[in-house]
């Protein structure tokens, strides 16, 4: 633990703070660079998602790159987790997006319903759950993106440039790796 001292009144103040990574102090230049690594590579990624400007699938992919570059080096970052998982996502979201356009063609209920949206929205994310723990795909983030994607609606395009944009983060990482660190 490191202290604090703060002046209050001409006395100073001891504060026991653990407030910074124990690691941070010896390798602080290699905190920053990856750090500026990560914030480039979700720059130019969200110059691609800008034209979707989808929140939920954005604040997926800012989660999902959370991973990929403050733990590069464990499994969690590895392509299967992050680019299956992001793929069992979208998969999620498409086939409950097929199901609602079924039940609602069907008469069933109608896309008005106010719950209609909340309960496949729900049912998005339960099905990315459970894909990705059967096939070993787990990643948070593409339980999110199951869950944006099918409230606004499955979108091709969508779909192509946030599995381009978690490409292009893998990329990133793959050349990189030798120089970064596992952050956490």
């Amino acid at each position: 633990m490191s202290k604090l001292y703060i002046r209050i009144g001409g006395k100073s103040l001891a504060v026991v703070m653990g407030l910074l990574d124990s690691r941070f102090k010896s390798n602080k230049t290699k905190y920053f660079i990856q750090v500026l690594l990560a914030t480039f590579s979700v720059l130019i990624v969200l110059m691609l998602l800008d034209t979707v400007s989808d929140a939920v699938v954005i604040a997926s992919f800012g989660a999902s790159s959370f991973i990929v570059f403050t733990m590069p080096h464990s499994h969690n970052s590895n392509i299967r987790f992050v680019l299956g998982g992001n793929v069992t996502g979208i998969l999620s979201a498409f086939m409950v997006n097929m199901l609602g356009i079924l039940i609602v063609n069907s008469g069933v209920v109608a896309a008005t319903n106010e719950y209609y949206q909340t309960i496949l929205g729900a049912l998005s994310v339960g099905i990315a759950m459970f894909l990705m723990v059967i096939l070993n795909t787990e990643h948070p983030p593409a339980a999110g993106l199951a869950l944006g994607i099918c409230l606004e609606g499955f979108d091709y395009f969508t779909a192509l440039i946030t599995i381009t944009g978690i490409i292009i983060l893998l990329l990133f990482k793959r050349i990189f790796k030798k120089y970064l660190i596992n952050l956490l």
